[in-house]
């Protein structure tokens, strides 16, 4: 309220002289003063509202400006490549799994598999979950994928329903049509080939090794793209 009261006298300088004229010089001091207070609060208030409006326009440009910057220096970093792309549509999967640590030492299990680009191109989702069997739960898994351009080396992360969470970096061979994941988990050395046979068919292999040398998991397995399956359509599993 004072800045609203100093800007309206300070428009209006003329009465606050005629105040002045008729009232003794005690109290005229007094006026002028709170005059000059006036004034110097108004000069203040027009000050920060300059400053105000200054940093609303730089903040302005920066979402203008500034955030084609960000983005386009986001889009230079991470993208879902042609290769990327080819794990696109719905597909039917087969997995064979030999490891020391099952008792039965062989699993086969059957399901679905889902592959969309997704936030703004960036990242290459692929979700998939097996086929419901009697006396077995049904896994799932989450795996985005990634080119980092910076670094000039493929990602993939998984995440999966038995709580487990795994980073592998990849390189891509063209002359094979093969994308090769190396990592290093829980003491292990892990390598998979992902290899494109054709368009609607991809067949991998993964290979886990203890610091021995020795294969303590090795899974076989492929995709078949489903009927009528385009890239455009695809949608989660259910």
């Amino acid at each position: 309220m004072c800045q609203r009261d100093g800007l309206s006298l300070s428009s209006q300088p003329g009465s606050v002289a005629l105040i002045c004229g008729s009232v003794p010089a005690v109290l005229r001091g007094l006026v002028q003063k709170t005059h000059t207070h006036l004034r110097v609060g108004v000069f203040a208030n027009l000050e920060g509202t300059a400053r105000m409006i200054q940093a609303r326009s730089i903040l302005l440009a920066l979402l203008l400006f500034g955030g084609s910057v960000f983005c386009a220096s986001a889009q230079t970093v991470m993208g879902a490549d042609a290769v990327l792309r080819r794990f696109e549509g719905r597909w039917r999967t087969h997995v064979t799994i030999k490891s020391e640590n099952m008792a039965s030492r062989v699993i086969e299990a059957t399901g679905v598999g889902v592959g969309l680009v997704t936030l703004g191109g960036q990242y290459v989702e692929y979700r998939a979950k097996t086929d419901a069997v009697p006396g077995y739960p049904i896994d799932e898994d989450l795996q985005i994928s990634t080119w980092d351009v910076a670094n000039k080396v493929y990602r993939h992360w998984v995440f999966d329903s038995e709580s487990n969470r795994f980073e592998r970096t990849g390189t891509w061979n063209e002359a094979s049509h093969t994308l090769t994941w190396r990592a290093n988990e829980r003491g292990c050395t892990v390598v998979i080939h992902d290899r494109f046979v054709s368009s609607d068919r991809i067949e991998w292999d993964l290979a886990r090794r203890d610091p021995n040398g020795k294969i303590r998991t090795h899974i076989d397995a492929w995709m078949t793209r489903l009927p009528h399956s385009s890239p455009r359509r695809s949608r989660r599993p259910r």
